[in-house]
């Protein structure tokens, strides 16, 4: 009796518990049943909730909601539909938004959002179209059109056109270049290398070998190089990068730098200044001064010029004003106004030290163990340390000694310095004696000076200079010089005669004749007018010339000549080439020029016009610069294999055997190649205005742009036809026909699709053999395993394969089976489940029915009976009167009155009786 449960009141509120599941009734309007694998709870009329084993069912007013391992179905009606399975996602948002997907091996996935756009997407590739809009995009490709931007993207290539004035083609075949015009922006890329310009503000190059930069004229200067380095410039920020990772620049009056160890720099400039490294940070604001280390050895403050702190491990530094004192375990110094000290520790320890004092300017002394200075100014000063002494008695008397070396003067009349190898004495600095060794030099200032020395002697006089050595002599006799010393001898007598001579060359000159001469060539002139020269090797440029300047320079050539006129700007030369061709040339004033052969002529004066023949080509233009405005050229011996070019601005031709190309600026532009081998059209490009059309047979790809009207692309079977707001599809599997924004078609080999928005939807998988149709109020998809059918407020599914079937008629039906459960409703008065090992049958208010494993009940109110097989017991009663139980095993009765208000109950022959609820007796 203890696992057991059963409790009634007032008819109206029911509650019973077993082993194995429990529940709750308050009738009509609300019902609960739990146990092991079942949930059950029922709130009338709004809301349903179900869940057994692997599913679960909801209903909440408008909203469904039923779910399993297998399937999910989710709507609002009449608004929101979605339902998933094994093999198909669908969502529908009445009427804008459309979705399926299927979860087969095709993985399709079809979106539709009225009138906005429609999405195709597969594993493999995806479409979306809108009325102003198209993409397709797979594996290898990518193009669409958003007028009037157009874009083609492959692994290989890419092709961007903004119509008319954006233009951008490239290909990874590193040999071809990238091109890109967005008026009057331009780029350009050959391999890695790259030039790109926004005349005429922005200018930038990339170069494999030495980096990138950027200029945008006057805000910016940006380079980067392959070592890491990069710059950025601009009026207000900089920022530079080098190879060690150092970063620095400047953000308006504020500078920056980053090491790369985690060290920084900022300067606010004048105000502020900052310094941070992983140990120490430097801060620097007006004339206030921090730096502080933070292994707490070091630590510096100052105010200038008011205060200053430091402190170095046991070593602390104070300046305030006029007093300064710096402290440290060896030394002691400072200042207190014109007294200046210094001591060192181990001096007050009677060891040597050092010990300075100074009272400015009054006195100076300085004493340690090996020196010692005293200094009384303007008068004496005394220095000694070991070898070294220096005494100074002002004005008279002034001596250094230091090791053997001795300076005495005695002001102004005697000066000596002498030092064991060599000695130096004047008299009042105009006569004075230097002797080192054999060499001795004399002087009287400024009157004569004689030197000797182991191989010769000098002597200097007034005008006069001559000198000795061994058998070689140099010297001069105003206005004469001579060197006969070494390889480079001259003699000079200006300006008349000159001689000048080294190994490999010589000069001699008896103004104004000269003569020069060298291992190449041999030439005598008159400067500075006239020359003429002799070869001694043909290779020299002034080989076999002579020149008379500025008038003419003339030389002979070895197959004619060549004679420059500087006055005239003109060159004239005649010379027979490698084809033994006698070929004149010349050149005016430089703007003329003329080339004449048997075979071949040209003629220029700049910048008016220009004209070439050849045997293999001739042509003409003008102007010659900047661009031709005429312009006509023909390359090619023979006429079947000539190439034509011309100009008659802004109209531009281009012709040849197998290529013609017309543009006539900005509005017209055609390319047409010819094959070699069939002689047919290959390939044409047209463009007119808002007109372009593309082909290519040999890749079969095709484009017509009538922008924005029409587009149609074409591709080795597939194409692609836009004509606002129709489309057009074509593939070797698959059609496509859309009539924006309410007709859609799609066929392929093994699924079919028609659209006509709201309004329409049909659907057909052969590979599935599945079958969906759509209009507005009805939905119904069937396949060989399932069928689905929504028509209004009428819902029906079933599975053939697990052999599940739903239906539901809202609010009012539903009804659910299975191979061994069956469920229905009818809101709300009728409910049944059914499953393996329990029954339940509702029909409110007037029949109840529970049947479990080994418990049933029943309820015809005000009667009801609870019966349990396991332990043969009984209860019925007549609600709210009485109730009578009855247990066969156990041998026990209990009656009572009034739920319980009197009751007589025995069990095992014990007899008590219940008075009031609470007294037993």
């Amino acid at each position: 009796m203890e696992d057991r449960s059963f409790l009634m009141a007032l008819l109206l509120y029911w509650r019973g518990k077993d082993r194995e599941s429990l529940f709750n009734l308050f009738a009509p309007f609300y019902y609960d049943f739990q146990s092991e694998q079942d949930k059950v709870r029922v709130l009338l009329p709004i809301h349903f909730y179900r869940q057994t084993g692997d599913k679960s069912l909801f209903i909440l007013g408008p909203y469904f909601s039923k779910r399993s391992i297998s399937e999910q179905t989710k709507f609002i009606f009449p608004l929101f539909f979605k339902n998933e399975d094994e093999k198909l996602k669908s969502k529908l948002i009445f009427p804008f938004y459309w979705s399926f997907q299927s979860l087969t091996e095709e993985k399709k996935l079809h979106e539709l959002l009225f009138p906005f756009y429609l999405r195709v997407k597969g594993e493999k590739d995806q479409d979306i179209y809108s009325p102003v809009f198209w993409s397709y995009k797979d594996l290898k490709t990518s193009k669409g059109i958003l007028p009037p931007f157009y874009w083609k993207l492959t692994e290989s290539s890419k092709t961007q056109i903004g119509f008319p004035l954006y233009w951008r083609f490239f290909k990874k075949d590193p040999e071809l270049k990238e091109l890109e015009i967005a008026f009057p922006w331009i780029y350009l890329r050959s391999g890695n290398n790259s030039f790109r310009t926004f005349a005429p503000l922005y200018w930038g190059r990339t170069k494999e070998e030495k980096g990138e930069w950027n200029l945008f004229f006057p805000l910016l200067f940006q380079s980067e190089d392959k070592k890491g380095n990069n710059k950025c410039i601009t009026p207000i920020f900089s920022r530079f990068k080098d190879e060690n990772g150092r970063i620095w620049g400047h953000t308006g009056l504020n500078f920056f730098l980053r090491e790369p160890w985690g060290g920084k720099s900022e300067i606010f400039f004048p105000f502020l200044y900052y310094r941070g490294e992983p140990d120490f940070f430097k801060l620097r604001c007006l004339s206030f001064y921090l730096e502080h280390h933070h292994d707490q050895k070091h630590f510096e403050t100052s105010l200038l010029p008011l205060l200053r702190y430091r402190r170095d491990s046991d070593r602390r530094q104070i300046f305030v004003l006029a007093f300064y004192r710096d402290k440290d375990p060896e030394v002691q110094r400072g200042f207190f106004l014109n007294y200046f000290w210094r001591k060192e520790t181990a001096l007050e320890k009677n060891s040597p030290g050092l010990q300075k004092h100074i009272l400015f300017p009054i006195f100076w002394s300085v004493r340690s163990e090996d020196q010692k200075t005293t200094i009384l100014p303007p008068l004496f000063a005394l220095h000694e340390k070991e070898d070294f002494k220096f005494s100074l008695l002002t004005p008279l008397i002034f001596q250094i000694k230091k090791g053997g070396e001795t300076f005495t003067t005695f002001f102004p009349a005697y000066m000596k310095r002498a030092v064991p190898e060599r000695s130096w004495t004047t008299h009042f600095f105009l006569f004075w004696r230097h002797q080192k060794g054999k060499e001795a030099i004399a002087g009287l200032f400024p009157i004569y000076r004689r030197a000797s020395f182991p191989n010769g002697s000098s002597l200097l006089l007034p005008g006069f200079y001559y000198l000795k050595e061994g058998k070689e002599t140099q010297g001069f006799v105003l206005p004469y010089f001579w060197d006969k010393r070494g390889p480079t001898q001259y003699q000079f007598l200006p300006p008349f005669y000159c001689q000048f001579s080294r190994p490999t060359w010589g000069f001699k000159s008896l103004f104004p004749i000269y003569k020069f001469e060298n291992q190449e060539i041999k030439e005598t002139g008159i400067f500075p007018f006239w020359a003429r020269t002799k070869s001694k090797g043909p290779e020299h440029f002034l080989a076999n010339s002579h020149r008379f300047l500025p008038f003419y320079f003339y030389r002979k050539l070895r197959h004619g000549t060549d004679l420059w006129m500087p006055f005239l700007l003109a060159r004239f030369e005649k010379e027979i080439i490698e084809e033994n061709q006698k070929t004149i040339r010349g050149r005016l004033f430089l703007i003329s020029y003329w080339e004449r052969s048997a075979k071949s002529s040209l003629t220029r004066l700049d910048p008016l016009f220009s004209f070439y023949r050849t045997p293999a080509s001739k042509g003409f233009a003008m102007p010659t610069a900047p661009f031709p405005l005429w312009k006509y050229e023909v390359k090619g011996a023979k006429k079947e294999e000539q190439i034509v070019e011309g100009t008659f601005f802004p109209y531009f031709w281009k012709r040849s055997p197998h290529l013609r190309k017309n543009l006539f600026f900005p509005v017209y532009y055609s390319k047409k190649k010819i094959s070699e081998e069939s002689l047919k059209e290959v390939s044409q490009v047209q463009w007119f205005l808002a007109y372009f059309s593309s082909s290519d047979e040999l890749e079969q790809k095709r484009k017509t742009f009538f922008f924005p009207f029409y587009w149609y692309f074409a591709e080795k079977g597939k194409s692609i036809r836009v004509l606002i707001p129709y489309l057009r599809e074509r593939e070797p599997q698959m059609t496509r026909d859309i009539f924006f924004p309410v007709w859609w078609r799609s066929q392929k080999k093994e699924s079919k699709t028609s659209v006509f928005f709201p309004i329409f939807y049909k659907a057909y998988q052969a590979d599935l053999k599945e079958k969906t149709i759509f209009f507005p109020g009805f939905w119904v998809r069937k396949s060989p395993e399932s069928s689905s059918l929504l028509f209004l407020n009428f819902l029906q599914k079933s599975s053939y394969k697990t052999q599940e079937k739903s239906t539901f008629f809202f609010p009012l039906y539903w009804q659910e089976s299975e191979p061994k459960k069956n469920s229905a409703y009818l809101f709300p008065l009728y409910f049944k489940y059914t499953k393996e090992h329990f029954h339940s049958k509702i029909f409110f208010p007037l029949y109840w029915k529970f049947e479990g494993v080994d418990t049933s009940i029943q309820i015809v109110p005000p009667y009801f009976k609870v019966y349990s097989k396991q332990d043969e017991e009984s209860t019925t009663g007549f609600a709210p009167l009485w109730t009578y139980s009855h247990n066969r095993l156990k041998t026990a009765k209990s009656f009572q009155l009034l739920g319980g208000l009197m009751g007589i109950e025995k069990k095992e022959g014990k007899t008590k009786f219940t008075l009031f609820y609470f007294l037993k007796i």
